[in-house]
């Protein structure tokens, strides 16, 4: 079991079931996350597999797609996503705590363990693993808004599942800290290191723990419900109601 799989239990056993035979299929913002990882933590790796569209070039041409097909899989990022990922390299080696988090790391380590309490196998590719602390990066369209990012994306269960794993692997101390290093893929393209709270750390073990028990519940019974499986009371957002008043049916 990996996060990204069990991840899609928290909207429903139906959407796990769904994206184990439909993986979600790359899309531009994806792409770019991708090759932002690579430029930042495999450098080698990011020069090996993505490459500019040259300047003009227009890949409808027959020109274009030789050139295209030459590639030979490699990402193509246009001259916005090139200038992008420039500007985030420059800022980030500007910012001192966040080159520190990432100084002297190992860089996409996989981690693998077996759950003590339900016996399954776990996986984890974590971003960067220091002597105690564990960094992940993650890439956003505004840091302004990046909390919500977090809660979007459950971004704390991930965060947990890394690190009980590193640490059940012995890679990592109980004791270890979580951090994450933010990108963004808009202008100014700022950096932030940000602390993650044991508060928050215990939170996304709250949910990694109930995810992974309902999974072996379903998996058990071979039985995949949806979001809402029987009658359910109806919610709406507050902004969404009128101020209640007496009016005359």
């Amino acid at each position: 079991m990996n996060w990204s799989s069990l991840v899609a239990m928290a909207d429903s056993p139906a959407m796990f079931a769904y994206r184990r035979e439909h993986p979600r299929e790359a899309t531009p913002s994806l792409s770019l996350g991708t090759a932002i990882h690579q430029a930042i933590l495999q450098p080698a790796e990011f020069e090996r597999q993505c490459v500019r569209r040259p300047p003009g070039l227009n890949l409808t041409t027959k020109e274009g797609r030789a050139w295209k097909e030459a590639q030979a899989g490699r990402t193509i990022l246009d001259g916005a996503d090139s200038t992008a990922i420039e500007a985030i390299l420059a800022n980030l080696h500007r910012h001192e705590d966040a080159t520190s988090l990432l100084s002297g790391t190992e860089r996409e380590v996989t981690v693998t363990w077996t759950d003590p309490e339900t016996g399954i196998a776990c996986k984890a590719r974590c971003d960067a693993l220091g002597p105690n602390h564990l960094t992940e990066l993650k890439s956003t369209r505004s840091l302004r808004w990046f909390g919500k990012d977090v809660a979007t994306y459950r971004y704390l269960g991930q965060l947990a599942w890394y690190l009980d794993g590193a640490i059940a692997a012995g890679m990592l101390q109980p004791d270890a800290r979580v951090f994450i290093i933010a990108v963004e893929t808009k202008p100014p393209f700022g950096i932030a290191a940000l602390r993650v709270q044991p508060h928050q750390v215990m939170s996304g073990r709250v949910l990694a723990r109930r995810l992974l028990n309902e999974w072996v519940e379903c998996d058990r019974m071979n039985c995949w419900p949806g979001m809402f499986p029987a009658l359910t009371d109806l919610e709406v957002a507050e902004w969404g109601l009128e101020p209640e008043e007496e009016v005359t049916p």
